[in-house]
């Protein structure tokens, strides 16, 4: 199973899921879902220690 999951700390924005099976059971996608919020908010913490905040002028950047 490839389990995505995006979001913010506030929660979920997105998830993307590929299975060679047909279905999942329920506590498969909650175990998932928490160990991919686990990840995630360390994932911004590590990311807010490096940067206090997103760019603000960030499409600006790439435009020429």
């Amino acid at each position: 199973m490839d389990f995505k999951v995006a979001g913010t700390e506030k929660g979920i924005t997105a998830i993307q899921v590929d299975t060679k099976i047909k279905g999942l059971p329920e506590d498969v996608i909650k175990r998932a879902i928490m160990q991919a919020r686990e990840a995630r908010l360390k994932i911004l913490d590590t990311m807010l220690s490096t940067i206090a905040e997103p760019k603000k002028n960030f499409q600006n950047m790439h435009q020429e």
